[in-house]
């Protein structure tokens, strides 16, 4: 059985870790047995090599290592991809990289979009998720927008069953992009941050992904943050909810049936829910590199056409790799 939420706390201490660096964190994975304290939990008490997470699966031994991917080849086309004859489903769509990923969708892919978001694009909305919207609306393909609490499941079919019947398109795959930055340390961290935090990354992925299963979609794509393997002071929750998100894609594709992926990516330069912050300077002290917007989605979409999963995008200088 896979276990969505053990998952969801790795992100967490890998961030406890970087906060309170005179303690040692370590998260073990291992399997079942019958009664007592499995050996492998006892020696890892005693194990000198600091690894923070280690999983034990028939025996061996296994930790998380970064690799360098080469992509030299194209492989043939993957199934993960959107197209005319089905609705792709993107939430958070009018967001920095939703906007990439729906324009992606409708330019090169000549999709049908539906683009989900949290409120109505009346008079009294954002001026440029308006501009976005009909900046979607002038290129090929069709879109369609949704006023949606993707964290209600009943709201979240609905709105994709309305859409699936006004489009005359079956379901064919979901993005969910929506989600929250916020900044806290786990020692100031309320029962409120992480909810805030959880609410669209990850029930609304959950929703999307029942409603993929209701409605007989086929894939699946979702887009974490290194911070869930890599950690970071004050991003406890934060990593937390894409760790969990990452489990959940896990579970999809492995228990489920649905083709999912998910990308772990470093900052998107620009836009993303860490547009924002001021934390590029840190990034850059730990080696990593934001990346452009036209790096991701030209990564995205060999990622998908050679259907690699899962796959963590970690923008690193020369000198560090």
């Amino acid at each position: 059985q896979f276990d969505c939420a053990a998952h969801g706390l790795l992100g967490l201490l890998r961030c406890w870790q970087q906060e309170l660096p005179g303690y040692f964190v370590k998260h073990v994975d291992f399997e079942r047995v019958d009664g007592g304290v499995a050996p492998d939990v006892v020696a890892e008490t005693l194990e000198a090599t600091r690894e923070p997470a280690v999983c034990y699966r028939g025996g061996a031994r296994h930790v998380e290592r970064l690799g360098r991917l080469e992509i030299t080849e194209r492989e043939p086309r993957g199934d993960a991809r959107p197209g005319p004859g089905g609705l792709l489903v993107i939430s958070g769509g009018l967001g920095g990289v939703g906007f990439e990923v729906a324009s992606w969708a409708l330019r090169d892919e000549k999709a049908c979009v539906l683009v989900l978001g949290r409120d109505p694009l009346d008079a009294g909305a954002s001026p440029e998720k308006r501009e976005r919207l009909r900046s979607l609306e002038r290129r090929p393909g069709t879109v369609l927008y949704r006023a949606v609490d993707l964290a209600c499941p009943t709201d979240t079919l609905g709105a994709v069953r309305d859409a699936v019947e006004t489009a005359g398109l079956p379901l064919d795959g979901v993005v969910p992009l929506a989600g929250h930055y916020g900044e806290t340390t786990i020692a100031e961290m309320t029962p409120a941050n992480l909810e805030e935090a959880l609410s669209g990354k990850v029930y609304g992925a959950v929703n999307l992904a029942r409603a993929l299963q209701d409605l007989g979609g086929r894939w699946f794509l979702g887009f974490s943050s290194v911070s869930s393997r890599r950690g970071g002071a004050g991003l406890g929750a934060y990593a937390a909810a894409n760790s969990l998100l990452e489990g959940v894609c896990a579970r999809l594709d492995q228990c489920e049936g649905i083709d999912a992926h998910c990308y772990s990516w470093t900052s998107w330069k620009g836009i993303g829910m860490s547009a924002g912050a001021d934390h590029s300077d840190m990034l850059s002290r730990k080696g990593y590199q934001t990346i452009s917007p036209e790096a991701g989605m030209a990564s995205m979409d060999a990622l998908l056409q050679r259907n690699l999963k899962p796959v963590s995008y970690t923008h690193l200088r020369a000198h560090e790799t």
